[in-house]
């Protein structure tokens, strides 16, 4: 950890990056509904612009598991909203917004496909698919061959 703090304290860029990494994951977090739909749009905007070295810096970020999109979304969103996901209109589109988010981190930070597994996601995502909402149900799959791809000990979990 202290090799971290230093590594995070050794540059500015690194600090501002994770200075709006930690406003955009607080968003995220809230229990305001409307706040957490923000805070994902803003997070989902961030990733998609961050370029060469930031984006490094950024996927080091995440082996921090408190600065872990995936695991923040899914413990704030996807979890507690896995039985209401047919109901609200914004919950839905705040469920999606998350397997989305949590496709692409998976794609780019192999560490955060351990996090989903970890965290049940899997039986989660499956339990998504049994959704009434086509959108939902094509963003689990999605997100779950996101977490699939390139993960032989994962796919070994899931075939059991």
């Amino acid at each position: 950890m202290e090799e971290y703090l230093a590594w995070l304290n050794s540059d500015r860029r690194i600090r501002e990056l994770h200075f709006k990494l930690n406003i955009f994951l607080a968003k995220v977090r809230s229990k305001t509904l409307s706040v957490r739909s923000q805070g994902l749009t803003e997070l989902i905007n961030f990733v998609k612009s961050l370029k060469d070295e930031e984006l490094r810096f950024f996927v080091k970020l995440q082996d921090v598991q408190d600065d872990n999109i995936c695991f923040v979304v899914f413990k704030t969103i996807i979890v507690p909203q896995l039985q209401t996901v047919s109901g609200n209109a914004q919950a839905k589109q705040e469920v999606y917004l998350g397997l989305e988010l949590m496709q692409g981190l998976c794609l780019m930070h192999h560490a955060s496909k351990r996090v989903v597994a970890n965290l049940k996601g899997v039986h989660i995502l499956l339990e998504l698919l049994d959704s009434d909402i086509t959108q939902i149900q094509i963003a689990s799959i999605e997100c779950l061959l996101a977490v699939l791809v390139d993960s032989d000990e994962i796919q070994k979990d899931f075939r059991e």
